[in-house]
């Protein structure tokens, strides 16, 4: 990230995920009405001014087609797995390189059942806080902030130091943060995660093709992708093959619950008028579970 500033690119999903909600909401593809309070003044009114918002992104469609797409799908097919283990006993809700994720407040349940840890940079971190308290007038009780550096600090001591329970069942969220990490601070990650086999711990992600961070990619959204993310100082550093990244995940102990490209949850998420978004296949997520419980 550019030194003193909130992450760019947590204020562009942001975006992306306020747009969704100008949709009819027949039309819409994931939910969240809490996305506009955390853009900058500018970006929201912009969400007003139909004609300069039809023209932006109508340029954003050519130089990254099917981008949004793929971005409302990864917010719904997370917000899936949360409802998913809300029903199976989810205890604990870890989210990485949280920026402005909004499902502590806007997912039913989560509030009453499920204790948040959102761990993230300081600033990133600061400026979402006010923001949040403005929108909603203070901060929610069932959810614990741990400012720090991801690529530096020891998330398992921080954690313990907010009163994460390593016993009791667990969802770690890593959306838009894998392409942004080394594979050691990943596998290193994963290694925590899977450390206590009786807590069934969980974990959901998206992930890019190396085609994808490294800027050769055949599709030029994905090139444009890679150009944008250094533009902002926030250079992807980790990409995965379909293939790779199973192999990756079932040697620190896990077992693969989904592992699907965009496009294949277009029929499942897109529908009415919604049909004829472009969902671009350079976008992957998957979802995994400690392997002693696979079959749980």
């Amino acid at each position: 990230m550019k030194t003193g500033q909130p992450s760019a690119t947590a204020t562009i999903m942001a975006f992306h995920r306020a747009l969704e909600m100008l949709y009819p909401e027949s039309e819409r593809v994931c939910l969240d009405p809490l996305a506009a309070a955390f853009l900058p003044p500018d970006w929201a009114e912009l969400l007003h001014n139909r004609e300069q918002l039809t023209a932006l992104m109508g340029q954003k469609a050519k130089l990254f087609p099917g981008v949004n797409g793929a971005i409302v799908s990864r917010v719904r097919f997370i917000d899936d797995v949360v409802n998913q283990l809300l029903s199976d006993g989810l205890a604990q809700l870890v989210i990485l390189g949280a920026g402005y994720d909004s499902r502590a407040y806007r997912v039913k349940g989560i509030d009453t059942q499920v204790t948040v840890f959102e761990l993230d940079d300081p600033i990133t971190q600061l400026d979402k806080l006010a923001k949040l308290e403005a929108a909603m007038g203070a901060r929610p009780e069932h959810v614990r902030y741990i400012a720090m550096d991801l690529a530096k600090d020891s998330i398992k001591a921080r954690l313990a130091e907010n009163g994460y329970e390593p016993d009791r069942k667990s969802l770690f969220i890593l959306e838009g943060l894998v392409p942004y990490i080394p594979a050691e601070a990943l596998a290193g990650l994963l290694d925590f995660i899977a450390e206590n086999k009786d807590a069934r711990n969980e974990v959901v992600f998206d992930y890019l093709p190396p085609s994808v961070i490294d800027g050769t990619c055949e599709w030029v959204e994905g090139r444009n992708m890679h150009q944008e993310v250094n533009s902002h100082g926030e250079a992807f550093k980790l990409g995965f093959d379909k293939d790779a990244l199973e192999a990756f995940l079932k040697g620190r102990g896990f077992d693969i619950v989904k592992n699907v490209n965009a496009p294949d949850l277009k029929s499942r998420y897109f529908t009415t008028a919604s049909v004829r978004r472009p969902v671009t296949p350079v976008f992957w997520f998957a979802h995994a579970r400690t392997a002693s419980h696979a079959g749980g």
